[in-house]
């Protein structure tokens, strides 16, 4: 079975960060960046001027020579609509950029085939305060910290690429998230944040501002509520059966916890909620 793995991590070299991800396959983005230029050119959309470059559905005459264009030009058009695909303009770019605007060189990631597995998991694991970076590179959780909509992005950018060689697109069978855990809610106080004019102000200030350090940390690397909201979204809209499975731990756990009654509860409140999701388990079973 050929198995396709991807592992998110975070580019800090730059600010804004760069999202990216280790694969053990070609990236489709920059399978899409090439066959677009492929099809551009046998279109002679190359030489053309921007603004007169005919529209595929309706100044491409199918014929023997380009009945594989015509046949994949909803694909082409939607992408080639998106303003500056091709040369980095609104969306992201295949690779990032080794040169930012201002002029400022990074230097170019190696491919994923130079890669090192362990220097991946190094990377992918690198959170702040727990581990030093990977080079430049931090944990992906503090960009992608529940990575299903960047794996179904990257799933539907595969089946574009399918599109564009008239393939059939690979069809998408199930969708499984596994959460660690969603920690109880706890209450905070509320963020106010300004210039103080006394001295209780200033104690006021600074309470203001450790709320809202937290709140900044817990939304950057939020793994449930909306980000699950939206994940089962787009899989309803493709007709597709989204599982997610995360137990509700009663006891706010940090990463590097060693306390012995911790675990402990984890385990059993994980083995409980496990019981409890068992028909969920049982369908999801049946299905693969």
């Amino acid at each position: 079975m050929n198995f396709r793995v991807a592992v998110t991590t975070l580019l800090s070299d730059r600010c804004p960060p760069v999202f990216h991800m280790f694969r053990n396959y070609t990236s489709p983005r920059l399978r899409l960046h090439e066959l677009l230029k492929k099809r551009q050119q046998e279109l002679g959309w190359e030489t053309a001027e921007p603004g007169r470059r005919p529209s595929v559905s309706s100044n491409v005459v199918p014929s023997e020579k380009n009945s594989s264009i015509s046949s994949s030009s909803s694909v082409l058009n939607f992408l080639l609509s998106a303003s500056g695909f091709l040369n980095a303009g609104e969306s992201a770019p295949p690779e990032p950029p080794v040169e930012s605007e201002c002029g400022h060189k990074f230097d170019p990631i190696i491919t994923d085939a130079e890669q090192l597995v362990w220097r991946a998991a190094r990377a992918t694991g690198a959170a702040p305060t727990y581990f030093r970076p990977c080079g430049r590179f931090l944990d992906g959780g503090l960009i992608s910290n529940n990575p299903t909509l960047d794996l179904l992005t990257e799933i539907q950018e595969m089946q574009m690429v399918q599109q564009l060689q008239d393939k059939p697109p690979t069809p998408l069978a199930v969708v499984v998230s596994l959460g660690t855990g969603r920690m109880p809610v706890e209450p905070i106080e509320t963020v106010d944040v300004f210039r103080p004019q006394s001295l209780m102000e200033t104690f006021r200030s600074a309470m203001g501002f450790s709320s809202l350090g937290r709140i900044i940390v817990e939304v950057a690397t939020m793994t449930e509520g909306p980000v699950v909201d939206r994940a089962s979204a787009w899989c309803a809209s493709l007709g597709v059966p989204f599982f997610r499975f995360s137990p509700r731990i009663s006891l706010h756990i940090t990463l590097d916890t060693t306390d012995t009654k911790e675990l402990l509860q984890m385990v059993w409140e994980t083995e409980a909620y496990l019981y409890r999701a068992r028909d969920r388990l049982e369908r999801l079973a049946s299905m693969l």
